[in-house]
């Protein structure tokens, strides 16, 4: 066997031990869970914030005040 064949061997090996943690491996999972669903529940605070602020910006808007 000589040097390439002997990486080549090597590196498929590697390569197949580093695919293999990361298809059976569920460390960290449930944080990316819950990290995705704290994203989701801020964009849509964020929406209904913008919203209530538009609202309140046009009732404003709309108040009729004399002039003297």
């Amino acid at each position: 066997m000589n040097d390439f064949q002997l990486m080549q061997t090597y590196a498929g090996a590697r390569l197949g031990q580093l695919t293999a943690r990361v298809a059976e491996d569920e460390r960290g999972s449930a944080t990316a869970e819950q990290i995705v669903m704290i994203a989701a529940a801020a964009v849509g605070a964020a929406a209904v914030g913008v919203i209530i602020w538009q609202k309140m910006t046009d009732g404003a808007n709309s108040i009729q005040t004399p002039a003297p």
